[in-house]
């Protein structure tokens, strides 16, 4: 780990004769964009977390060293909303850890909305993460249902990454499906993406921020919710909290660095947290998953969603 996040005090929740009985809608909750050279989308993003129905935002955003306009613009049009700029690459999880850090400076805010600059929170999204998460003080952390298309119904995930260690892949549940209410029930996943998801204060504490040792290219997202787990912690999926990603496109071709990278992390991933008898499995199926990635790439087609 990187960063230690020390825990700050804050209120009991509960009532009492001078205060009106507590609801989620009472909580800060602070609201983490993380931005590269995506001036438009980031601006997007916040008119959507604006519009949002849930009273009790900060909203910080955390810029990895755009060269575009991406800063300029956010102060120029939201001079409200507090503005993380590096002056090197730092990557999605360093970024992150540099945006927590600020955000629980303050001791109000006891729930974080980590957002990608391409993701677009519903108006009511928070608030129903909000609800999910306060129903019970196991749940550490929220993953809504996200569109790839909005008009189509087209889902980019029904909340869960699907980890299998035994063959070292990870899928996003739902993904390309049409929404027809296939996945409308609200459970308990095994892990999430970090484009758009709702933690728990005491899990980024606990946890100790995201592992910038996954950089470059992530994974730093499912070991951070395998983590929480380890910890205790419940990984909820609300459908009732809706956001549209527009990232993750399908049918590019390869790129070696990142390949690479891709795969380290993946085996620094298993290191962490499969089994022996998985990892038994895994290096039986490697080659024939090797060989499938390489034939399919050759096909034009791809692997979609597998990760």
């Amino acid at each position: 780990m990187n960063r230690e996040f020390t825990a700050a005090v804050s209120p009991e929740h509960g009532e009492n004769a001078d205060s009106a009985p507590y609801s989620p809608m009472d909580d800060c909750v602070g609201v983490l964009i993380v931005n590269r050279n995506k001036r438009d989308y980031l601006l997007r993003a916040l008119e959507h977390v604006f519009a949002s129905t849930h009273p009790h935002l900060k909203v910080v955003v955390a810029d990895d060293h755009s060269v575009d306009d991406s800063v300029a613009a956010v102060r120029e049009r939201h001079p409200d909303v507090h503005v993380i700029v590096t002056h090197e690459r730092r990557g999605a999880p360093g970024i992150r850890n540099d945006g927590i850090q600020s955000l629980l400076e303050d001791s109000s805010v006891r729930f974080v909305v980590f957002l990608d600059n391409d993701a677009f929170v519903d108006p009511g999204a928070i608030s129903a993460m909000m609800e999910a998460a306060n129903r019970d003080p196991s749940i550490g952390i929220v993953a809504p249902k996200a569109f790839r298309n909005r008009s189509e119904r087209v889902l980019y995930s029904a909340g869960e990454l699907r980890v299998n260690f035994c063959t070292g892949t990870v899928r996003d549940v739902g993904a390309g499906e049409v929404d027809r209410g296939q996945h409308d029930v609200a459970r308990a996943i095994q892990a999430c993406a970090s484009f758009a998801m709702l933690v728990r204060r005491e899990v980024i504490e606990v946890c100790d921020g995201f592992d910038e040792a996954f950089y470059p290219y992530g994974w730093e997202d499912v070991d951070f919710t395998l983590r929480a787990r380890q910890h205790g912690y419940t990984i909820w999926y609300a459908p009732a909290a809706t956001v549209e990603h527009l990232g993750g496109k399908t049918g590019r071709g390869p790129v070696l660095d990142y390949e690479i990278a891709k795969a380290r992390n993946l085996f620094r991933l298993m290191a962490r947290h499969a089994s022996w008898p998985q990892w038994v499995s895994f290096l039986i199926v490697l080659p024939w998953r090797a060989a499938l990635m390489v034939l399919s790439r050759i096909l034009g087609r791809g692997m979609i969603r597998v990760r």
